[in-house]
C-alpha cells in the first residue's frame, strides 16, 4: 500500500552505511521538505519505492552488493520508469560515466566532490538535467550526455534500447548483441527493429547516419 504524502522522496542507495547517513544528513538539510530515504542494496531500493507515491530521485552507489554491474539501474528503471537516477562511484572515469548514462542514469557524482558541489549537482538531476563532472567528460561523453537528452527520436528509446543503439554504432551484428547484451538472437532483432522504428529510420545503417553528430 503506498503512503500519502510521499512527495518527492529521494533515495540514498549506498552500501557504506557511513557515507550512506552522511549524504541523507546533507539532502535533509538541502532539500526541505522532502523525504530522504536510505537503502543498502538494490532488492531493497526497489522495496522502498514500491512504498512511495512518488520517488524523484535515487542516488545509487556502485558498490551495492547486488548491483551486477550496471544491471541495477535497469532493474530499478523497471520497476519506476519515471525516476531520475544519479549513480555515486568512487572515481567516474569515461568508461563508467558512459556505462550509466546508457544505462539510464543522468549523471555520475563522483564520492570526491565537496558538499556544496554534491548539493548542487542534486538540484540539477532533480531539475531532470544531465550532468557530467567537468574532469571526467571527454567530448564523446557528451554525445551520450545529448543521447539521453534529446535528438529526433532517441530521447524516446528504452534503457534496453539505448544498450542496442551503442550496439548499432559499434557496427555489431544481431547474434553480437545477442551475445554482449544476454538477449536470443529473435531478441536482439527485435529490439533492433524498436530502434529504427522510434528514430523513424529505415535501416541499422541510418541509425548509425542519422545520429553520427551524437
Amino acid at each position: 500500500m503506498r503512503k500519502r504524502g510521499d512527495q518527492g522522496s529521494i533515495i540514498v542507495a549506498e552500501h557504506h552505511p557511513l557515507y550512506r547517513k552522511e549524504c541523507v544528513r546533507l539532502l535533509r538539510r538541502g532539500v526541505p521538505g522532502v523525504a530522504v530515504m536510505e537503502t543498502g542494496t538494490v532488492t531493497e531500493t526497489i522495496t522502498v519505492m514500491n512504498t512511495l507515491e512518488v520517488a524523484r530521485l535515487v542516488l545509487v552507489g556502485l558498490n551495492l552488493p547486488d548491483m551486477d554491474g550496471f544491471s541495477g539501474l535497469l532493474e530499478i528503471r523497471r520497476h519506476q520508469p519515471d525516476i531520475l537516477i544519479g549513480v555515486v562511484a568512487q572515481e567516474c572515469d569515461p568508461k563508467i560515466v558512459r556505462s550509466a548514462l546508457l544505462h539510464g542514469a543522468s549523471g555520475c557524482i563522483p564520492k570526491s566532490v565537496n558538499e556544496e558541489e554534491y548539493m548542487e549537482v542534486v538540484a540539477m538531476l532533480l531539475s531532470g538535467e544531465i550532468w557530467i563532472h567537468p574532469q571526467d567528460s571527454p567530448n564523446d561523453l557528451r554525445g551520450v550526455s545529448r543521447m539521453n537528452s534529446s535528438h529526433n527520436g532517441v530521447e524516446s528509446l528504452t534503457p534496453t534500447q539505448r544498450l542496442v543503439f551503442e550496439c548499432l554504432h559499434r557496427g555489431l551484428s544481431n547474434r553480437q548483441i545477442s551475445t554482449e547484451l544476454g538477449f536470443t538472437v529473435a531478441t536482439a532483432k527485435a529490439h533492433v527493429s524498436g530502434v529504427i522504428r522510434k528514430l523513424g529510420v529505415k535501416s541499422r545503417t541510418q541509425v548509425v547516419v542519422e545520429t553520427m553528430s551524437l
